[in-house]
């Protein structure tokens, strides 16, 4: 197996993950999210497919930004 298919598989195991973590842990979900967000973007970034790249790139923006939101 290819190992951007590894990776995809990983950030998407992550986000399933970041889901089903409960709300009072929304610090830990929104750091699951980036890494997770972070591994789904380098494997848009391998099959060269804009829409999910964008779509990653704004995920992981906004969780970063709700992070550091809460932390203020």
């Amino acid at each position: 197996m290819n190992l951007y298919k590894i990776f995809g598989i990983i950030g998407l195991t992550l986000l399933i993950i970041g889901i089903l973590v409960k709300s009072e842990k929304r610090e830990m979900r929104n750091k699951i999210y980036i890494i997770g967000g972070a591994f789904l973007l380098l494997y848009s970034l391998y099959i060269r497919d804009t829409i999910f790249i964008f779509l990653q790139i704004i995920f992981i923006f906004v969780s970063i930004y709700d992070l550091h939101k809460m932390k203020n």
